[in-house]
């Protein structure tokens, strides 16, 4: 049982880190011996409030929703965005030594943002592809026959994510 806390404007602290006082928190989820308590300096641990800078040290985000925000690195610079989507890229015949470009969307992706992407599927021996951001809202894959033969034509998926630094 998950009972969310919203408004915490009622419990004021004292200023001192070390002070012991403890909150009594009852669990009505169990049958006996329901009250919890916990030390002021443990009740918030590692939470993070609307606005402001939040320093975490080393801890692991499992789930982070946020509308806007940024994530700053020790060497100085910030995530400022993030944006993920995939796709199908329907690959025609591509004859020995020829290249063949293929565009997908992905909304958000601008031509400075930073390009991870994996196709889902083992391309077969010889067909290299490489991807960039072309235009904003457009990842460009190509597709190199590197054989001497015609590679047939196929359809492959393809993950994208761009991240966006300042």
């Amino acid at each position: 049982m998950a009972v969310e806390i919203k408004d915490l404007d009622f419990i004021h602290f004292s200023d001192n880190p070390d002070d012991e006082d403890l909150l009594v928190i009852y669990d009505v989820s169990e049958p006996s011996g329901n009250t919890k308590k916990v030390k002021r300096g443990g009740l918030l641990y590692n939470v993070v409030f609307e606005e402001g800078n939040h320093t975490l040290g080393e801890i692991e985000i499992s789930d982070l929703t946020t509308s806007k925000s940024s994530i700053g690195f020790t060497g100085g610079s910030s995530l400022d965005y993030a944006a993920h989507g995939a796709g199908s890229l329907i690959v025609g015949d591509i004859a020995a030594g020829a290249s063949q470009t293929i565009t997908a969307t992905l909304t958000g992706a601008l031509p400075t943002h930073q390009l991870i992407w994996n196709i889902t599927e083992a391309l077969p021996d010889g067909l290299v592809c490489q991807a960039w951001v072309s235009a904003n809202d457009t990842v460009t894959f190509k597709f190199y026959n590197s054989t001497a033969a015609t590679v047939t034509g196929a359809t492959y998926g393809a993950l994208m994510t761009v991240l966006g630094f300042s």
